[in-house]
């Protein structure tokens, strides 16, 4: 079995959104390249301390205490925040503004195309009731229920971020 094989993942298009279904293999290959590119992210500070909601050992109940204590308690301010639920937005992700944004980053090479296979190769279907239509590939959305998709929507809303930072 060659590698790209191994990370072929089929997804299933459910009413709300599309579920990953991989092998054990598929799960840990994925995991491990997760586990890279957060280390790379880490090293590199690629992402911005503003996108902590989706990173390990962090929560946006985090951002939250932070806003309490820092502002509100110690500087006595009024403060003014915004939250924004991306529950859905996972399914919106443009694959090849991903890719990229992983090469603006400097992620290339046998990494590069491992992530662009995993999403150029992927196919998913729908199921309706019982029935389940052929599969089909798609350019959209990153992987629900996959270890990297997190990761690969932080980098994706990126930009949002910097327009946040130079608005200010």
């Amino acid at each position: 079995m060659n590698l790209p094989d191994l990370c072929k993942c089929f997804g299933f298009w459910t009413r709300d959104a599309v579920f990953t279904v991989s092998s054990c293999l598929g799960k840990l290959f994925c995991s491990i390249l997760n586990q890279r590119l957060y280390l790379y992210f880490k090293e590199n500070k690629i992402s911005h301390n503003f996108q902590i909601g989706v990173l390990p050992e962090n929560r946006t109940a985090d951002h939250v205490f932070t806003l309490i204590d820092k502002y509100v308690h110690y500087h006595k301010e009024k403060v003014y925040a915004c939250f924004v639920d991306f529950r859905k937005a996972f399914d919106y992700v443009w694959h090849e503004g991903l890719f990229y944004k992983l090469l603006k980053i400097n992620i290339g090479g046998h990494f590069y195309n491992l992530i662009k296979s995993l999403y150029c190769n992927s196919t998913c279907s729908l199921r309706i009731g019982e029935n389940k239509t052929r599969s089909f590939s798609y350019s959209r959305g990153v992987r629900q229920g996959c270890i990297l998709s997190p990761l690969l929507f932080n980098l994706y809303i990126q930009f949002a971020v910097f327009i946040r930072k130079h608005a200010v």
